[in-house]
């Protein structure tokens, strides 16, 4: 990435941080000795990784996920609406609930893949696992801004229940974690990528109509 014709751009998110760049290859060339797998095997060695990076990562997620869960039972706790604790609240206790439910199966998907990269590469199912769950991290951090209400809001944490890391595994708040989570439904492959691999490679469905694949 330091090479002479590869220049990096880092871009200014809107959590503040700078985390994504552009990429520009100017004349680049890549000496024989950096060389992984065979000429022109780039694209297979970069599927693979992908497939890992999807399904292996998983249950590095649930556990931030799972830490960020407790942090917002105490936030829940200490912090009062109406002179109660949010916790009082029905429909708070709902809400958490329905994320503790979505948090399990998450959990319990995890385990499954790490289960199966015991004894061979993930393949086109650890799509499913990614779609999952970065779509359930929208989910999950905007019902914790439902819950919090304006403590929800709050880019700088002023008590240490309000400390939460996003799945990147950046500092913050639950504001932050609820920013960052539009970025997993991104990087790694969208999710409208991830729906055309499980459509076409798992469920066999015909391919999308693309102009590459038109005959002449």
């Amino acid at each position: 990435m330091r090479q002479p014709g590869v220049e990096v751009r880092p871009l200014k998110q809107i959590t503040g941080s700078s985390l994504f760049s552009e990429v520009f290859m100017t004349n680049a060339r890549a000496e024989k000795s950096d060389l992984i797998g065979n000429i022109n095997q780039g694209w297979e060695i970069a599927q693979t990784t992908l497939g890992f990076e999807r399904g292996g990562n998983s249950l590095g997620r649930v556990t931030r996920y799972t830490t960020a869960f407790n942090q917002l039972v105490k936030a829940t706790k200490e912090l009062k609406r109406g002179g109660r604790p949010l916790i009082e609240d029905g429909a708070v206790r709902a809400r958490m609930g329905r994320i503790y439910a979505d948090l399990e199966v998450q959990r319990y998907a995890a385990l499954r893949v790490l289960s199966a990269l015991q004894g061979d590469a993930p393949g086109s199912a650890s799509s499913i696992t990614k779609l999952s769950y970065t779509e359930f991290e929208k989910r999950y951090y905007e019902l914790a801004l439902e819950i919090l209400g304006p403590f929800g809001h709050l880019m700088v944490a002023r008590e240490e229940f309000e400390e939460v890391d996003s799945s990147s595994g950046e500092p913050g708040t639950f504001a932050t974690a609820f920013l960052w989570s539009r970025a997993g439904t991104i990087y790694s492959g969208s999710s409208e990528i991830q729906k055309n691999i499980i459509g076409e490679r798992v469920l066999g469905l015909p391919k999308e109509v693309r102009a590459d694949r038109l005959k002449a």
